[in-house]
């Protein structure tokens, strides 16, 4: 917990697009698994497609995600990024880096070599993890 309030706090980060964390974790999804179904994309964020329905409906207003019908079930309507959702998160990323490194400038470098491997630590921890 201290970690998030010194260092990310991603939610100050997304109120200035003014994307929920839901719409933020949609956008990841889709560009880390590619195209996806409603009931599929509704699944890994453990929602209801009740629920993800004014998700991606926001997200598709803002132009970020695409929907296309399924070339095999006409029912089926697929999402996926836009090249403007791919772009949004590559800018994401970009200012999350730059504000992490306005955050440990003030570390000296052992200070910084020392969290970088206790991340590191954590990180291989966790890819254990089921």
């Amino acid at each position: 917990l201290q970690f998030q309030r010194k260092l990310i706090r991603p939610s100050e980060h997304l109120h200035r697009d003014s994307l929920s964390p839901i719409q933020f974790q949609a956008l990841g999804t889709l560009s880390q698994f590619g195209p996806q179904s409603m009931s599929e994309l509704a699944a890994v964020l453990m929602i209801s497609k009740q629920q993800l329905t004014p998700v991606v409906d926001k997200l598709d207003r803002m132009g970020l995600v695409i929907r296309t019908g399924d070339a095999l079930d006409r029912r089926v309507i697929r999402l996926g990024l836009s090249p403007a959702g791919y772009d949004f998160l590559n800018n994401m990323k970009n200012d999350f880096v730059e504000m992490v490194e306005r955050k440990l400038e003030p570390l000296d470098e052992e200070s910084r070599r020392t969290l970088q491997e206790a991340l590191h630590t954590v990180g291989s921890i966790l890819e254990k993890l089921p």
